[in-house]
């Protein structure tokens, strides 16, 4: 194993355990929600069911997003240990955590030319950034130096699929990620829109699909198509959920049966705090390695 430090923010939507069982190190991001902060760790934050219902009932939680100091302590320690790093940002299209990073690493390199530092903007969120940073911890253990791995990344991170579904748009219209007419399609007529995350980084509507039973078939067809060798891509598939347990084992179970040779089982995520401020219950999403976004 090449010996440096492959990291990313808590945005991947990974646990503390994975994190720890694959030696990738996170920096979290804080969260408000009435009044009270907290700083998006597993350690102290408002279980998800909780939070989610709390979104129901008309809370609204505040992000914030990691600022030039706060990476540069973080980047600091390791430097300091003569370790050189790879950091994996969430998209630049969502958060300008990204430029704060990248403001860190100017000052940084400054200080210790002779290390390697390197911020890769991941242009993916929740379980798409988690699938990426699984690839990129196999190829620093398959023995991959830091910067072939880092222009592994900004090759790789274009082809992690992201398609996804919500059974509640509001935060979404409050986001201003939907328009007004595909909010009230869906409030009123029982739409289920199909959307993806582009090539920017940027959430798309794609489809108006009527139910949500229609969607998910529309996400298996569009995963059989877009895949690796389709219907028998043998690669990682990941599902994040903010609150949707139940569709989110339902679809998971589609694709398993759709796609016999899958690395392993489709794996589950929760949607964390910082994401699912955003997103809102309801939304599941669904991560592959596929053709170019």
């Amino acid at each position: 194993m090449e010996d440096y430090i492959l990291s990313c923010s808590s945005t991947a939507d990974m646990t503390n355990g994975y994190y720890a069982s694959r030696d990738i190190h996170h920096i979290d991001s804080t969260y408000s929600i009435s009044g009270k902060t907290y700083d998006g760790s597993e350690r102290e934050s408002v279980p998800l069911p909780d939070f989610y219902e709390r979104m129901r009932n008309g809370e609204s939680p505040v992000t914030s997003q990691i600022d030039m100091a706060e990476y540069k302590e973080y980047f600091k320690k390791f430097l300091e240990d003569g370790k050189d790093v790879l950091h994996i940002c969430l998209s630049s299209s969502i958060s300008d955590s990204y430029l704060s990073a990248m403001a860190a690493v100017k000052e940084l390199k400054g200080e210790y030319p002779e290390r390697q530092l390197h911020v890769v903007d991941s242009l993916s969120a929740s379980a798409g950034m988690g699938l990426l940073i699984d690839i990129l911890a196999d190829k620093r253990d398959e023995g991959m130096p830091i910067d072939k791995l880092k222009n592994y990344a900004e090759n790789s991170k274009k082809y992690i699929n992201h398609w996804f579904f919500s059974t509640d748009l509001t935060t979404y219209l409050k986001e201003n990620s939907l328009s007004n007419f595909s909010y009230k399609i869906g409030k009123t007529l029982n739409f289920c829109p199909l959307m993806c995350v582009d090539g920017e980084g940027k959430l798309v509507v794609i489809e108006k699909v009527k139910t949500k039973k229609k969607t998910m078939e529309a996400i298996v067809s569009r995963m059989e198509i877009q895949a690796v060798d389709g219907k028998r891509y043998a690669g990682k598939c990941f599902i994040s959920h903010a609150d949707s347990e139940k569709e989110a084992a339902k679809l998971a179970s589609m694709l398993e049966a759709r796609f016999p040779n899958l690395k392993g089982n489709v794996e589950v995520k929760e949607i964390g705090h910082i994401i699912g401020a955003h997103t809102g219950p309801g939304t599941v999403a669904v991560f592959f390695v596929g053709d170019k976004r």
